[in-house]
């Protein structure tokens, strides 16, 4: 057998032309022998390969870029729902003369001064009204 600077792997079978593959490890041949593959297909096209993927987007929504644009309501929900809770509150109080503690809205508040609601300062504002109104009806 012969020597060349050939890296080792898997190479023709000298001895066996056309059909088989002997392993070279760099030195020698060895006896490790393998059927040749079948030959490859031939590539596809660039076009081909890239046509499935390419209306990807219409399959999965890209929610960064396809974003529609919020309501009133749904940018200051936060801000809203304190403020119902606060008339609730006071209607519960004037009615009834239980009174609860303004905590609900309160944190309600906080939340929508968090999240940048346009409505966070009248929730605060709410809220504090609810909080005297509940002393108030205590003292």
């Amino acid at each position: 057998m012969t020597t060349s600077t050939a890296p080792a792997s898997w190479h023709p079978d000298p001895a066996n032309p056309g059909g088989a593959l002997r392993w070279w490890n760099g030195v020698s041949w060895t006896d490790h022998v393998q059927p040749a593959a079948a030959a490859a297909p031939p590539p596809m096209p660039i076009a081909q390969v890239q046509a499935p993927y390419a209306n990807y987007e219409n399959f999965a929504p890209n929610y960064a870029a396809r974003q529609l644009p919020r309501t009133f309501l749904q940018r200051n929900s936060l801000s809203l729902t304190a403020m119902a809770v606060v008339a609730v509150y006071i209607v519960i109080a004037l009615s009834t003369r239980v009174v609860l503690l303004g905590i609900f809205p309160v944190l309600l508040s906080v939340r929508a001064i968090r999240a940048r609601e346009m409505l966070a300062p009248v929730a605060v504002v709410a809220a504090i009204v609810a909080v005297g109104v509940a002393f108030l009806a205590l003292a």
